[in-house]
């Protein structure tokens, strides 16, 4: 494959494609390590706007995704012609030879295996340039926060797996979770959908393999099996396979979401949203804070919510701090529609 010079530091810019959304959060915490600018985008064709209109160090590109794929983007991208060239690393469970082939004549420059692990991407970076690899706070996270015991009721989900999947940051585990919780929900009511009106096995497909992904990242392996055996069943068309085992499936999926509420649950339980202080924001800062807030509710970025939602009702009172109260309320259960039409309705 071709030979790409980085120009690494703090300021290298990097771009994350993947259709699912939990699978983008997976690499973008890895790569927090490394204090690289991160952007998302969840399409091949919003990759290559993305590539139009801005300069990237590095590109890491899903295969598999709907209406254009990893290879198809690339070589987009690589048609636009940049004067920086970017590092275009594709992530894919397939590695065939005969893929890899058709990956080095799309302009992709390296393939990383799934599932994601921070000693395959550090072997990547390592390879293409000179990285610092910067962990220490991550180590202190962990220690602040037992997300195995947190979820270790949660039946086939192997916690620490799921962990190394975020280079072992407790944080961003717990940001994958918050986000799996709402993409599983998604998905299993697309597939109940599916179900009762019995529609063809191919409208199943995407929902399966967005939670095969999705269940791997988590560390739920299991799951992550049956939802690629189903995956399978609705390419092969296997009516008789899907027809015995969706309706447990289901069922396994309720319990799995269930499960990661509980654990969510008793971590909110030790986090209060507003300490009983008042420490006034300049109007800019606090305009500036209330944006980052709406930005949070609409990409369910729980984190970010907290920590802006935490500075909003420290710099309120009286019933501007009681509206904030209730807005962080209906963020702790995860109604983040709801938290978002009340601050339309208030601000």
């Amino acid at each position: 494959m071709s030979e790409v010079e980085l120009n690494c530091g703090h300021d290298m810019k990097v771009l994350v494609v993947d259709d699912n959304e939990v699978n983008a959060m997976v690499v973008s915490s890895m790569l927090e390590l490394y204090d690289m600018k991160v952007t998302e985008v969840y399409s091949g064709k919003d990759a290559i706007d993305k590539a139009k209109n801005d300069d990237y160090d590095i590109i890491f590109m899903d295969y598999l995704m709907p209406e254009m794929n990893g290879i198809e983007a690339t070589e987009e991208i690589r048609k636009l012609a940049k004067v920086k060239r970017p590092l275009i690393v594709v992530l894919s469970a397939d590695s065939t030879q005969e893929l890899k082939k058709k990956f080095e004549k799309s302009g992709v420059d390296d393939v990383i295996a799934k599932p994601l692990e921070a000693e395959k991407l550090n072997d990547i970076l390592t390879k293409w340039g000179k990285i610092e690899q910067i962990s220490q706070h991550e180590n202190a996270t962990n220690e602040e926060i037992d997300v195995v015991s947190l979820f270790s009721h949660v039946v086939g989900l192997d916690v620490e797996k799921g962990l190394s999947h975020t280079a072992n940051s407790a944080d961003n585990y717990i940001k994958v979770i918050e986000v799996a919780i709402q993409n599983i929900e998604e998905q299993r009511r697309q597939l109940q959908l599916y179900r009762l009106s019995q529609v063809q096995p191919s409208s199943m497909k995407l929902s399966f393999h967005s939670l095969k992904g999705i269940f791997l990242n988590l560390g739920a392996h299991h799951l992550s099996e049956q939802s690629q055996n189903l995956e399978l069943a609705c390419v092969n068309l296997d009516l008789e396979l899907l027809g015995e085992r969706l309706e447990q499936y289901l069922s396994l999926l309720d319990d799995m979401i269930d499960g990661l509420k509980k654990g969510m649950s008793k971590y909110d339980h030790n986090y209060s949203f507003g300490e009983e202080k008042y420490e006034p924001l300049p109007q800019e800062e606090y305009d500036y804070i209330f944006q980052v807030v709406v930005e949070g509710l609409k990409r369910y970025e729980y984190n970010e919510l907290r920590e802006g939602l935490k500075k909003l009702i420290n710099a309120s009172q009286g019933e501007q701090r009681e509206h904030w109260m209730e807005v962080a309320k209906l963020v702790q259960v995860f109604k983040y529609e709801e938290a978002l039409k009340l601050i339309d309705v208030k601000e």
